[in-house]
């Protein structure tokens, strides 16, 4: 049926009844059919931007325990952190940072770093630190005022002063109109909304913001995303990140009792271990733990030089040094210090030597962590993971310092940790890519090069997802037993999948490439679904989003008597065969449903249960992933259904007059709050045809 004039019932349904689409007036619809036939719209959900937009009696209710990412209208991937907060894609999303925005007051901000937009209005001033340093200052209390800043992983603190009002923090990696979106208010928590027109503001020189009044529609706008419960199973880190730090090394750190340490002119008391050092002696604490030749460690420590000038370093059981530095020369909290030992090993410990003059220093705490997916191939220490960061071969074994990746084939092939800003950016990545940090896999003229992803397949219905590109040469996405396979192809990222497979057990995602090439990849997924669902990220543990359920009371929005139409427009973004999943659903009980499905190929129908007993309308259709169609369903005065989409042929009718019964919830995506379609939908409707 088109969005204006009738639409007449095929030759068996003509006896049933003659139906058309009214014109909304004020959330109601109004409209003549054949036999002078009005219509009246009983719900009316836009789902672009909200799910509480337009005509609906009941407030609708959406239930997610865990964010979704979702692409927005420039197809930049965008994390809905927000628990049981609908993810409309396609469109334009504003999030504040920043909480209690109406009267800012000096707070912090964490990130993974990338470029974000801040503004206010008022005449006081934000000075920043940590992530960004820097300050805004205001230009009156009307006027809004903004500066673009990038970020660096960590807490970005907003140190207010004076008047700053309805002040907003907000992320714009990657997309191509970066100036400041609409204010969106927040109390104590964070807070987005959704927009369906492109950002309609300016920033001139001076940083003063101005709305130009145009607001152009956005026409990618997809709809409410419906998505069932999925857990990536990949125990890797999806994209290597800064924070990726091995288990803690050291023992009673914090020097919460005197116990752990073996000493040399040192006292452990309140928490603190004081080193008191005379003239030619040594001070010392050290603790049994190895540390490995050619590793890179992060040494975090708080200390204070109480008198004197010495400096402090590390040491081993014998007191030498295990490495030219870091060297702690001033007092400091929770100073960070990036080293590699100088032999394996050495018990560790903390150290002042002099030749002359006396000094004390106090040590609060230390802590020495692994920094994984670094290796020193050169000795030189590493900051943080990269680039350059290796697990290679050895001449012997393969070195394997990244955690959940085995590298195995190619003698001469290393695993990195590269910055891939652009691809990543090109892609839609950023918010994603914490650092723009990638996986980088290169070989030899040997052979070719693997690459496992922790996390065990079972032997169910599977799929598996990565981002990748070639760099050169040829490489492929398999399990670990070169099975189930698509080749990597293409300069661009993009996300490649296999899908709909039935697994081995204990079978591993692999990653491999041809000798002499390259391919760069992250984000591999692993999930128990017959298609690649939406992006769940892995840091180290399995990640599960949880499904969304959206519904709204049956009560005044579902007819009880008359021609009752439901109508909606549904993009399909996972099929497979044999898979049903619903668009529609009201359960009232095992014996008892009403519901819109699609068996994953090749029909599209509206079912009734009524006492045990299904009946079905159909619809022949063939969607594509990605396309639009307009499903209309019926059911009619007498209880015979029908039912159409945009495209595609009318299917079997085994519906009877028997009434349909509904249950005290309709839902948008599913059924009973189960087997969510993976798609999205908008323009949802329901009409009464009298």
């Amino acid at each position: 049926m088109s969005s204006s004039g009738f639409w007449q019932p095929g030759p068996l349904r003509q006896t049933l009844w003659h139906c058309t689409r009214g014109r909304k007036m004020n959330g109601i619809g109004i409209g003549v059919g054949i036999g002078g036939k009005k219509s009246m719209t009983a719900c009316y959900l836009p789902l672009v931007t909200s799910i509480s937009a337009g005509k609906k009696i009941g407030e609708p209710a959406l239930t997610r325990a865990s964010g979704q990412y979702l692409r927005d209208f420039e197809n930049v991937l965008v994390r809905q952190i927000n628990n049981d907060k609908p993810v409309f894609t396609g469109t334009r999303k504003v999030r504040n940072f920043y909480l209690n925005s109406a009267t800012l007051v000096t707070q912090g901000v964490t990130t993974a770093g990338g470029t974000y937009r801040v503004s206010f209005y008022g005449t006081g001033t934000i000075t920043f630190t940590g992530a960004y340093t820097g300050s805004l200052v205001g230009q009156g209390a009307s006027v809004r005022v903004s500066k673009l800043i990038t970020l660096t992983p960590g807490t970005l603190t907003s140190t207010v002063s004076g008047s700053v009002t309805n002040a907003q923090l907000e992320d714009v990696t990657g997309q191509s109109n970066q100036n400041p979106g609409e204010y969106v208010p927040t109390t104590s928590t964070s807070a987005s909304q959704y927009f369906d027109y492109l950002n309609p503001h300016t920033v001139d020189g001076n940083g003063v913001v101005t709305d130009s009044g145009t607001r152009t529609p956005i026409t990618t706008a997809k709809g409410y995303l419906s998505e069932p419960l999925s857990t990536n199973k990949c125990t890797c880190y999806s994209v290597p990140g800064a924070d990726q730090l091995g288990s803690e090394l050291v023992t009673n750190g914090g020097f919460d009792t005197d116990t752990g340490y073996t000493k040399l002119n040192t006292t452990i008391d309140g928490g603190k271990a004081t080193l008191t050092i005379t003239a030619g002696s040594m001070a010392y604490l050290y603790q049994l733990g190895d540390l490995t030749a050619g590793k890179v460690y992060r040494l975090t420590i708080s200390a204070t030089r109480i008198s004197g000038t010495g400096n402090l370093t590390l040491c081993n059981s014998a007191g030498n040094n295990i490495l030219a530095a870091p060297t702690i020369s001033a007092s400091g909290s929770s100073q960070v210090f990036d080293f590699v030992p100088l032999t394996t090993g050495t018990d560790c410990g903390i150290k002042r030597q002099t030749a002359s003059g006396d000094y004390v220093w106090e040590v609060d705490s230390w802590s020495i962590k692994e920094i994984c997916g670094t290796n020193s191939v050169t000795g030189a220490a590493v900051s943080g993971l990269g680039p350059g960061a290796k697990a290679y071969h050895d001449g012997t074994t393969f070195q394997n310092p990244i955690p959940g990746m085995t590298l195995s084939g190619d003698t001469a092939a290393v695993l990195s940790i590269v910055t891939d800003q652009a691809a990543i950016d090109a892609a839609g990545l950023g918010r994603l890519a914490g650092g723009y940090k990638f996986y980088d896999l290169v070989t030899g003229v040997g052979g070719a090069g693997n690459v496992d992803m922790a996390g065990a397949m079972s032997a169910v219905t599977t799929s598996m997802s990565c981002y990748a590109r070639i760099v050169s040469g040829s490489a492929v996405m398999s399990d670990n037993a070169g099975a189930n396979s698509v080749a990597i192809s293409g300069s661009s990222l993009s996300r490649f999948k296999v899908e709909n497979f039935t697994a081995v057990a204990g079978r591993l995602l692999r990653i491999t490439a041809a000798a002499s090439s390259r391919v760069i990849f992250a984000v591999p997924q692993l999930e128990e679904l017959p298609y690649a669902t939406s992006e769940m990220p892995t840091n180290g543990a399995t990640a599960t989003r949880a499904a969304t359920v959206n519904s709204l009371p049956t009560a005044s929005n579902m007819p009880t008597s008359g021609v009752r139409h439901i109508q909606f427009d549904w993009t399909p973004l996972g099929l497979a065969t044999g898979v049903t999943r619903y668009l529609f659903g009201s359960y009232l009980d095992a014996n008892n449903e009403v519901n819109i499905s699609f068996n994953g190929s090749s029909a599209i129908a509206i079912n009734k249960k009524v006492a045990g007993v299904t009946e079905s309308t159909a619809w022949n259709i063939s969607p594509v992933v990605g396309t639009t169609y307009r499903v209309d369903a019926y059911i009619y005065a007498n209880n015979k259904m029908y039912i159409k989409a945009s495209t595609g042929t009318a299917g079997a009718d085994g519906s009877t007059t028997v009434a349909p019964v509904f249950g005290a919830n309709l839902e948008i995506g599913s059924l009973n709050s189960l087997n969510q379609a993976f798609a999205t939908i908008k323009n949802f409707r329901i009409e009464k045809r009298e």
